[in-house]
C-alpha cells in the first residue's frame, strides 16, 4: 500500500470513529462544521401571544427550553370567558410541549403545543369537568396560534 494511501485510510478511519457524535446537518459541503440551527429547531426564547378558536388569546414566555407563564382563555356558548394559567414551566421537547393544569375538587385542562416554524406556534388544549356557572358546559377543547413577539416586546409590557 502506498505512504499516502494509508495516511488517507487512517484520516478516514479517524472520521468514522468521530462520527457517532456527528449528525448530518452539522456536515458543511467544505468538511465537518456547524451550519446553524435548523430553523424550527433553533430557539424559541421570547415573548409569544395569539388566540385560540373560541375569541379567547394565549400568551407564554420562552425561556431557557422551557414555557413559562402561560395563559389561555376560552370563551364558552354561554358567553362566560374562563382563563387557564399554568404555573409550572413546561419543558420544550424536540419542538413540542405538554402540560396538565388540575383544578379542586375537580377537572382540569391539558395543553399541547408544537413550534411550526421560527416564530409560529400551534396547539391544542382540552378541559373537563369544571365547576362553572349553571347552564355553561363543563367540558371542552379549541386550538391556538401563537407568534414570537418582536425582541422588545415583553409580557410586562403588554397592556
Amino acid at each position: 500500500m502506498r505512504p499516502g494511501a494509508r495516511l488517507a485510510g487512517a484520516a478516514l478511519a479517524l472520521l468514522a470513529l468521530s462520527a457517532p457524535g456527528c449528525k448530518p446537518s452539522s456536515l458543511t459541503p467544505f468538511g465537518l462544521g456547524d451550519r446553524g440551527p435548523d430553523p424550527v429547531q433553533g430557539t424559541y426564547s421570547g415573548f409569544w401571544e395569539g388566540s385560540t378558536g373560541a375569541e379567547g388569546e394565549v400568551s407564554f414566555s420562552v425561556v431557557s427550553g422551557e414555557v413559562t407563564d402561560l395563559v389561555l382563555t376560552h370563551r364558552l356558548s354561554c358567553g362566560l370567558l374562563l382563563e387557564f394559567a399554568f404555573t409550572d414551566a413546561l419543558l420544550i421537547d424536540d419542538g413540542s410541549f405538554t402540560g396538565e393544569l388540575a383544578y379542586e375538587p375537580q377537572g382540569r385542562v391539558v395543553v399541547a403545543g408544537t413550534f411550526t416554524a421560527p416564530g409560529a406556534c400551534a396547539g391544542t388544549y382540552t378541559f373537563e369537568s369544571l365547576a362553572v356557572s349553571q347552564g355553561c358546559p363543563t367540558s371542552g377543547s379549541g386550538r391556538f396560534d401563537a407568534v414570537r413577539a418582536p425582541a422588545a416586546t415583553t409580557k410586562e409590557s403588554q397592556p
